[in-house]
């Protein structure tokens, strides 16, 4: 992707999908586009790592990097993102932890991070991610229970971890069922 993307400062939405000759880095020069609210760079063969941009373009509500070649940890600096409300990251490379805590201060509602290699164990916070609406775990390397304090998100009408962690779901009696959904 060429640099020179992040010269075109008034640019609202960069969505780039279905390109599977679309390859190389993000560049850090989408750190410029300061009016940035959405990207959407899915199912092309992108690789390397979410470059760390969210400290300037920091109006971005949605981002989709499905469906890459994309690899290393979600950045920190997410937290900066106060209206995210869709993280898209599935079928990629990713891993480390899922930086629940610093999630916790944007408005997320769907969060898909299937099918990587994330191997930490969902963090107890998971209940600070009020906003959580849709959660997409399965086919990660996750280890651990699931934590009981999931069972606060009253707002998650679906949750799937199939082949990411076998462990019970304790569900408080204030709690209302989740629709469970697989992804094939």
């Amino acid at each position: 992707m060429p640099l020179e993307l992040g010269h075109v400062t008034r640019l609202e939405s960069l969505i780039l999908k279905n390109n599977p000759g679309l390859f190389g880095w993000i560049p850090t020069t989408l750190a410029h586009i300061k009016s940035l609210s959405q990207l959407g760079l899915y199912e092309n063969a992108l690789s390397g790592t979410i470059p760390d941009i969210f400290k300037h373009a920091n109006q971005i509500r949605y981002i989709n990097l499905e469906g890459n070649n994309m690899y290393g940890s979600i950045p920190l600096s997410i937290q900066q993102l106060t209206k995210l409300d869709t993280l898209a990251l599935a079928n990629n490379r990713f891993d480390g932890r899922i930086p629940i805590s610093e999630l916790s201060q944007t408005a997320l509602k769907y969060l898909s991070l299937s099918q990587n290699e994330f191997s930490s164990m969902l963090e107890h916070s998971i209940k600070t991610v009020t906003t959580l609406e849709y959660l997409y775990l399965d086919h990660n390397k996750l280890r651990g229970p699931i934590p009981r304090e999931i069972a606060a998100l009253t707002n998650l009408s679906t949750y799937t971890t199939t082949s990411c962690v076998s462990s019970t779901i304790y569900i408080s009696t204030n709690f209302r069922p989740l629709s469970s959904k697989r992804i094939a």
